[in-house]
Parts: C-alpha cells; structure tokens; sequence
C-alpha cells in the first residue's frame, strides 16, 4: 500500500480501510430476495416430479433413478449465511460478485420416513430443487432478470447442489422492477426439522444398505486390488469392506440440512449481541481469502468460520479489549494457533460440549430434540491443520504490525497452490471413477472421485511420513450445470395445455441443467520437512515387530529390505540411494510418493513435480559440486601458505557460482585442468598425474578439437592480516597491493604447482587469477581495517560491502536449503525474458528472491526460517518469487530486505531513496545496502513488462502443477508435451523490442542447450554459407584443445571474457537506444535487442 507506517495504529486504520472497501452494499440485494421469496410462495402444490425428467436427480447413486418427489410450497424461506450476519467480503480488485444465500425449507410431507437410506434424500432433493427453478421461471425471474443460472456442489458436495441465479447488470431487472445489484442469490435446499428421527441420523450409523448387504452376506464386493495392498499397510478406506463401515459423512449431509435452521438462529443471535464477531469474521475471510483457504472442495467454508468465531466469542476467547477488526481477528488466531479451539469439543453457545466428535469440536445443540451436530464435521483434519498453521504465522506477523504484514497477510490476490505448498502432487481421479465397480458406488459417502482424491491423500501421508510436515488436499472443480430453456420442452407443455391439463406439471421441463460431475485433474499440496525431505533412509520397525513389519513390506514393495545398522539394530527400511545418484536428492520424495500411489492406486494417473525444471535450473550438473570443492581445496591452500609478507585470514566466495546462485556453471576446462598434473608430481603421486593426464587428454577429446578460449572468473576475496602499514595515498596503496598479489602468486607456484596469472581491472585493482582444477579463481586482496577509517578507499568499501552480502547470504541460505535453486530458477527466467542483467544483476535477484521467502507470511527471511514457513523446495521458492515480483507496488513502495544484518534505520533509508527516485524504479533495500542496491534498477516500461510476465507465468506454473493432465482449471488447452509445457515458462520473445541481434551460440559464454527465446531468430543461422562465415569469424574464441594446451592456460584462455554481453553494452551505449535486453545464459539464438526513445 502507499501509506506510510507511523506506528501500529496506522496498520488498523489500513486494514479497516481495506474491509470498508470490500463491504457490499447490502440494500441492494434485498428486491431481489423478496422477489424470489414470492415467487416460491406462489409455487402451484401437489406438483410430481421424477428423476427420469431431471439429469442431476437420474445421476445420483442408490435408488435415486427411482425417485419421485410430491413437491409443495416451501415451509420456509429465510436469509441465511453472511448477508444475515452482515459479514460478506469481497475486495472490488477480485471481480468476485458477493453471495446471498436463501435457505428453502422443503416441507416434511415431500419425503417419506425412510429416505434418510441409499440417496433417496438427496434424490428428492435434487427434485424440489427442479421445482424451485420452475417456479422461478414462471415467476419470469430466470427468462427476464438473470444473466445466468446455474447449479453449483454446496461446499464441495457434487450430491448436494445449490442454484445460483447471477442477477443482469446495467438495468437487466427492469422489467421485473429489480434495481441492479452486484449480488448472486443462491438458494440452498433445507429440511424440515422432524422430517427424520434424530436416531436415525447419528455418526455411529450405516445408512447405505450396500455396506449392510456386505456385512450380512461376509463379503469384500467392489474392493481392488489397490484396497487390498492398502488395507495390508496399515490404511483403511472407507469402502465395502465387511462390518458394513458407518457412514458419518453421509448422515452428517442429511443433518446439516436438517439443522441448518437451528444453528442459523444461534449464530444470529450471538452476531448480534456482541459486535466483536462481526468484525472478528470479515478480517478472518480476508485473511482467509488472502491466503488461498477459503472456499471450494475440502475447506473451510464462511458459515463455519463464524460459527468457529462465535463458539471462542461466547466461550470467553475474545477479550473485552479487542474493540476492532485486527485485535478481534487476532485474539482468534491466537485461539487457534494455541491448538486449543480446534482440539477440544466446544459447544456453539459457550464453554466445552460433554460429548466428544472427533477432531472438529464446534457443536450446535438443539434444545427441542436434544440432537447435537458438528458444524465443522465435513471439514477434513488436514484443513484444520493448515488452519492452525497459518494462524500461528499469522499471529508472528501481526505482533510486527508492518507493511509486510498488511499485503501478506489481507491485501492482495489470493495465494496460488504452487506458492502456499512446497509440492503439488496433481491426480486424475477420473480414471478411479470410471475404473470404480457399479456395486461400489452406491456404497461410497462421496462420489467415486472426491474418494479416489481421500484415498491417494491418505496414501501419500503414509508415503511421506516425516519427510512432510502437511498434507492437504485441495480436490477437483465441478464445472457448474447451467440452466437452459428447452424448445421441446416448451412444445410438450403447449400441447399439455391444449388437452386441458394444468400447466405446473409440464413446466418441471422447460429449465433444465445437466448433472453435476466432478471433472479435472484433483490436487494434493505438500508442506516439506526441510531437513527430513531429502533423507536418503526411510528407517522402519525393527525385525522383531513381525506385524509392523509386514505391514512397512506391503506399504514400500520390492523397495522394502531388511538392514542392519551402525547401532546394531536390524530394522525394515526403504533406500533412496539410487534415486539420489541418479536424479538428486531433491527427487526422493517425488519417487517416494509414486511409489506408494503406483501400488495403492495403480488406475490413477499421477504427477508430482519435482525434477522437471532440473535442466533449467543446473542442479542436476556436477559442475556445481566440482566448483565448490575445488574452492574449498584452493581456500585451504592459501590459508596455509607460507612465505607471505601477511598470512591470508579468511577466503570469503563472493561470486554467485560459488554460493551455488548461478543457474549455468561451465564445468572443469580441459585446459586449466593441467594444473592437476603439476600438483599431484609436486606431492609425489605420480599414478594420480598420469591418471589425470589420461584424463585431461580424454576430455579434451583430442589435440585437434575445437576448444572455447572463454572462462568464467570465479570471483573471491583473499582477507590478509591486520596491519598499519598500508599505504593511504592511492598510488602507493595500488603498488603495495599489486606486490602483494604478485607475491601470493609466486607462493602458490612454489609451494603448490599452481598456475595464476596477475592482472589489473582497470580500476588500479590488481587481481590475480588462479587456474586449479579445471576453474579459474579471480583472487582480489582486502585489508582488515575499521569500517570508519577515513582513509578506506571506494573500492575497499566496495570489498567490505561484497564480503558482507556473501556471508549475509550463505547463512540466509543454511536456514532455507532451497534459496539457491530458486535463484537459479529467477536468474534463468530473467535471462529467458531477455532482461537486462546489468539493470536486474546477481545480488537483486538474490535478494528479491530472499524477500519472497518470508513476504507470503508478512515476515522477513529470517522469521520466516524459525517458525517453518519457507519453501522446501526451489519450485516452490521460484513460485514465490513471481508472485511478489507480479504483485509487489514497486512503483509507491521500497522492497525491504530484512535478515541481512544490522536493520535498525534500513527501513527509513529505503523509504527516502523511493521518495528521491524518478519515476518508477525498483528500490530493494537491505542492511548492506539501506539505500536500495544499484543492481536491481529496472524502471519504466521494463518493470511493467516484468511484473505482467511475472503474474503470467506464475499462473500458468500453478496451472501446470494443479492441473497437469491437459487442461488448466479455467479450461485452457495446455500445449505440446509434458516437458514442452514446462519449457514454456522459459521461452521469452523478441516481440517487447525493436529489433533483434542474433548470435552464433560458440559466442555465447554459457550457451545452453535450450532455446531461450523466439525460435523463429534462429532461422538466420541456418544458411550455411551465413554458418560458415559466423564460424571463421569467432575462430579465435575457439582453437584447437593442443595448441591452447601448448601455451598454458595462463596465456591461452580469456578468463571473464563474455563478447555477447560487451556487445549488448555497446549497444545500450549507443543514442537513442532507451533499454537493451539479453540472454547471458545464451542459447540457439542470443539477442540483444535495443528498444529506442528518449533516455
């Protein structure tokens, strides 16, 4: 937001601002639930309807093809939900229309005694809800007044579906006499209290005969052979199993409906007497809402929000001090964070409920027949998990009460699955519906589909173990059945009237909606256990449990053996070792939940991604390991170095490939490996030298092979002792420490065999680049001094500052192990986009990516990292970085980068550096740079350019991880193959420029196998007499592996030399040019692409 936070009252002004704007106006509903009111109290009575002339009722299971249902006028009809408890949120950015409900109470005549069994309830249902449609109809509401009506699962439920009418705007109720309104009314079928005995309907029973026929006739019907290996591992699905299981999902569908009206009256009632619930509701959904839990399949819906807020307000939970929305909402989470609200049986009038059910304790009670039902009963234990979760987060980050905390945590689009989970495992439970037994389906509580997406969750809870630390399951969207006039239908009631029949009968056909389905591709997310994910041993019972231990056999497969271990015990365990050789160690629990859900559910489909970005991201190269230990091997050398005028302190990686932030590192040069030979003779390991020089000579591939001059130089800070006897004046000082790199060059030869070569950058900085093991070290000398010496130079402040940010960094990225792949994925997608790296260069990616650590739960890096809430996962981290790049107001407010050292005043800094900056440019500020890094500077038309792309592709990320198996959720056909698919999120365009430049990919020092732009560039190049000359001409970037081999490497290779990126900058030099972009990672096709104007 644009304000400025002068103190914690500031942060609720801002959050009441923000629910004042997304209040409703609640007036202009009210014609529209009045004309539907009387539209239902003029429907004709005694009016039969039968399943065969209702698709959704014919659809249902049990003896719903059947049904036939003597529908009268509602007993009732009354405003329920938030509309009556005036606690509707809808922030006008979400282009979301708010929801009135009406409750229509079906009267007890319309079912018999017994249709509490087998779906008959929810056949009749289906049925009135028919005739409530045809009395809206006739009423002309449907034909003159709404744009769209439609039939939508009531919480998830494809069984139980609501009619939504979705009034016209722009004076579409004028006919009617209806003012506009931005509301949808949904009408949701009830029940008359009494229409079944409350015995009838408790959680112990078995309403569903098929289970009861199991039972009587000692019979498994419709169990595969999946069940059977699950039921052998230890996991028990709810199914035909013998027993006949109860059904307390099914009776509580029935209940709830029946009830409805009772704790509608009791929530009313406590809303209204104290104030505080209100307001504690409205923030909770925003928050809610924000955080991507509110609403759909499986979560927690408004209507038990407020029935959770009301049962801690009249229990005592909510103090008298909490007076507004943020101190209500907040003494409500920390109920909840304490594992207390969620944990204990709660009555809905106040204090505990004496009878226990399960882990959703909120209770309605009713007094006339003494029946108690759990309001939160169809909410599953993982979504209360999360919900505790996040509301111990959320209790961190409002005790800070910053900027951070506000967007984080109520402003904002709603977080994405990919942001909210470390991994998303995507299902097709349709093959489980289809492949699922005729017999079994009138058995199961829920539809075939929304059971395969329970049993592959409990599945992959027992797959996971400790390596997760929460499971939850997300499920499928229904599409919503439209409601459609139908010209036969129309026909057959004229012809019904010219006989002289009544009218009513016939108009059950003229709107009609097809059945409700569940469709798509279901999602599973996955919160990871960041130091238990990539455990190479999952550890079982020991030998001696026989019971345990067959069931830890049935539960991994042929992965399962028995082993021994250093302690002596004899245990079952399930290796990973060959997956980690083979794909990394990131891919354990990817390979871990395949295998478990490949033997529990082997007709699902499943996709659970782990490695598919692994080739654009370098983590699945062995140059990386090879880079960090040969700085590790030089690092000990020169701390151990005799002969120096001052002994080297401390070796400090300051480059972004030595702290693993570098998506495409080159590996060992055949070149500069020669240095091993000279090491290994100089140490008397002549096998070793004769090996290596096997080696280099095999790599190399032969003296006449074509071999890149070009090396990358590996920047690092050689820190000496302490001494007062440094030089002050500038001359002096750069030929003191010229002798001093010249000095440490001669030692490394001397004592170690090691090839380096001194050089000057240009700036009177001489450096010393080092050749060993394949890699070239630039070596640069800093002095120990106080920070406040007068006499430091610019380009030691400039060291000082370097060997801060990696030492800042490397312990930001030891309390989050996935911070580096996910700048490698940010810096490859910035390079894909065609991004200035000068203008967006190492350290503000780093730190932008650091900040999206931390920013989804309003804390810093840091914070974050001691309660939990990073990502696992660099999938997970990169996700996160393109929703605070897409969403971050860069335009009115500085980034703050807390975590890198001393903050105090930071904050302040930033915000002056914004205010003095022209125009719209990123200021990403830390405590090593309060004033904002000049490596993160894009302004103007490239920082819209990047937030569009941001928010573009984080959406298509989260849509190919949540609905991986052909289409997004908004129906987009997804292209091409699975990896092409993934492969679009880095394939950028030249369209954004005014022209293009094409390179041949030897001058591109990275180059890379993948195509990183437009694929139509590199046509240019395919002419071979264009391809003969592009080769003679970079010939001296490339020359034969024994004639550079003769000369050394010192002499030979042109270490830090990149000719794409010295040609972009003479580009970007040239007039008239406003920005420049390329690839530094290359490509088929480099380009970069100067775009002109005004500077």
């Amino acid at each position: 937001m644009d304000m400025e936070f002068a103190g914690a009252s500031a942060f609720d002004e801002a959050l009441d601002e923000l629910l004042d704007d997304a209040e409703p106006e609640y007036a202009s509903v009210e014609p529209w639930l009045r004309a539907c009111k009387a539209a239902l109290d003029a429907a004709p009575a005694g009016v039969e309807l039968t399943a065969r002339d209702v698709p959704h009722a014919a659809a249902l299971p049990g003896d719903a093809a059947d049904a036939v249902c003597k529908c009268e006028p509602p007993e009732a009809v009354a405003l329920v939900g938030s509309v009556l408890l005036r606690t509707c949120v809808t922030p006008p950015s979400s282009g979301e229309r708010p929801r009135a409900d009406l409750a229509v109470v079906i009267p007890a005549s319309c079912v018999l005694e017994k249709d509490y069994l087998d779906y008959r309830y929810h056949a009749k249902r289906a049925l009135y809800l028919q005739y409530v449609a045809d009395a809206l109809a006739a009423a002309g509401i449907l034909a003159e007044g709404v744009a769209r009506a439609y039939l939508e699962p009531l919480a998830g439920d494809v069984h139980k579906p609501a009619l939504v009418l979705a009034p016209v705007t722009g004076g579409g109720g004028a006919a009617l006499g209806l003012a506009d309104t931005e509301f949808e009314v949904r009408l949701i079928p009830t029940l008359a209290e009494g229409a079944f005995a409350p015995a009838k309907l408790a959680a112990s029973r078995c309403n569903l005969r098929a289970r009861r026929a199991a039972e009587d006739a000692g019979v498994t019907a419709g169990v595969t052979a999946g069940d059977a290996v699950a039921r052998k591992a230890g996991l028990d699905y709810a199914g035909p199993r013998e027993g006949g299981a109860p059904t307390p999902k099914y009776n509580h569908a029935i209940a709830e409906d029946v009830y409805s009206a009772s704790s509608g009256a009791q929530l009313r009632e406590a809303f209204a007497a104290d104030a505080r619930l209100g307001l504690a509701t409205r923030a909770l959904k925003l928050w809610m809402r924000r955080r991507g839990m509110l609403g759909g399949a499986h979560s927690l819906g408004g209507w038990e929000l407020a029935a959770l807020v009301a049962a801690l307000g009249c229990g005592g939970e909510l103090r008298a001090a909490a007076s507004g929305a943020r101190a209500a909402a907040q003494q409500v989470l920390a109920a909840v964070a304490a594992r207390g609200a969620l944990r204990s049986p709660r009555a809905l009038a106040g204090g505990t409920a004496s009878v226990p059910l399960g882990e959703c304790p909120c209770l309605v009670e009713d007094t006339a027949a003494g029946v108690r039902v759990n309001l939160l009963a169809r909410v599953r234990s993982d979504t209360l998990r999360e919900f505790e979760c996040e509301a111990a987060r959320a209790v961190r980050a409002l005790a800070a009460r910053t900027p951070e905390a506000l967007g984080a945590l109520f402003a904002g689009a709603p977080a994405r699955a990919c942001e909210r989970f470390d991994a998303v495992l995507s299902l097709d439970a349709r093959a489980a519906a289809a492949s699922t037994p005729a017999s079994t389906l009138s058995s199961l509580e829920t539809c075939a589909q929304r059971a395969a997406e329970e049993r592959a969750t409990d599945a992959l809870v027992a797959a996971l173990g400790a390596r997760a630390r929460r499971v939850r399951l997300l499920g499928a969207d229904v599409p919503r059945a439209d409601f459609a006039a139908s010209a036969a239908a129309g026909k057959a009631k004229k012809a019904k009237k010219a006989k002289g029949g009544g009218g009513a009968a016939g108009s059950a056909l003229t709107w009609r909606a097809p059945a409700l389905v569940a469709t798509g591709s279901a999602a599973v997310g996955v919160v990871l256990d960041k130091e238990l994910c990539e455990r190479i041993v999952d550890i079982g019972p020991p030998q001696s449990d026989k019971r345990a231990c067959a069931r830890f056999r049935a539960l991994w497969g042929e992965r399962s053996t028995l082993r021994r271990f250093r302690d002596g015990a004899v245990c079952e365990a399930a290796a990973w070792d060959d997956v980690a050789r083979a794909q990394g160690r990131h891919a354990i629990a990817s390979e871990a939940a395949r295998t478990v859900l490949m033997r529990m559910l082997p007709d699902v489909p499943v996709s659970y991604a782990a490695t598919e970005l692994d080739t654009v991201s370098n983590s699945d190269s062995e140059a990386l390991p090879a880079l960090r230990a040969a700085f590790d091997a030089l690092a000990r050398r020169l701390r151990a170095l005799p002969g120096l005028p001052l002994g080297v302190r401390a070796v400090a990686p300051v480059a972004a490939s030595l702290r693993g932030a570098e998506p495409c590192v080159r590996g060992a040069h055949p070149v500069a490996a020669g240095a091993w030979a000279d090491v290994d003779a100089r140490e008397g390991n002549e096998a070793k030298a004769k090996k290596n020089k096997r080696k280099r000579s095999g790599a190399s591939g032969g003296s006449d092979v074509l071999v890149d001059r070009c090396m990358d130089a590996h920047e690092v800070l050689v820190e000496v002792e302490g001494s007062g006897r440094w030089p002050n004046e500038p001359a002096a000082l750069a030929a003191t420490r010229g002798a001093y790199v010249l000095a440490l060059g001669e030692q490394l030869r001397t004592a170690h065999g090691v090839t380096s070569n001194a050089v000057d950058d240009g700036a009177s900085e001489a450096a010393l680049e080092v050749f060993f093991e394949g890699f070239a070290f630039r070596l640069r000398v800093h002095d120990t001094r106080p920070k406040g010496d007068a006499n430091a130079s610019a380009q030691w402040h400039e060291r000082e500052r370097a060997r801060e940010y990696a030492s800042a960094f490397e312990a930001a990225a030891d309390a989050a192990p996935a911070l580096p792949g996910a700048v490698r994925l940010a810096k490859r997608w910035l390079g894909a986009h065609l991004f200035d790296p000068d203008a967006f260069g190492d350290e503000g990616v780093e730190l932008v990516t650091l900040a999206a650590f931390g920013h989804m739960n309003g804390m810093d890096g840091a914070a974050a990292a001691d309660s939990g809430a990073v990502p696992a996962t660099a999938l997970a981290g990169f996700a996160r970085f393109l929703a605070l790049v897409g969403g971050f107001d860069w335009k009115g407010s500085p980034l703050f980068v807390a975590g890198m050292g001393d903050d105090s005043g930071v904050r302040q800094a930033a915000e002056r550096a914004k205010a003095s900056a022209k125009g719209a440019r990123m200021v990403v500020a830390s405590a090593v740079e309060p004033a904002g890094t000049s490596r993160a500077r894009l302004r103007g038309t490239e920082l819209a350019r990047l937030c569009a792309l941001a928010r573009a592709c984080g959406a298509r990320l989260d849509a190919l991880l949540t609905g991986g198996f052909g289409a997004l959720r908004a129906g987009e056909a997804l292209p091409g193959t699975q990896t092409e698919r993934w492969l679009q999120l880095f394939r950028g365009s030249c369209a954004p420029f005014d022209c293009a430049v094409c390179c041949h990919t030897r001058a591109c020092a990275r180059a890379t196998a993948m195509d990183a732009i437009d694929p139509a560039l590199g046509e240019a190049l395919e002419d071979e007499g264009a391809l003969a000359a592009a080769s003679a001409a970079l010939m001296p970037l490339a020359k034969p592996a024994g004639v550079l081999g003769a000369k050394g490497p010192a002499k030979s290779l042109l270490v830090g030399f990149d000719p794409v990126a010295i040609l972009a900058r003479q580009v970007a030099r040239m007039p008239g040019v406003a920005f420049v972009g390329w690839d530094r990672y290359g490509g088929g096709a480099n380009a970069p692409a100067p775009q002109t104007g005004p500077r």
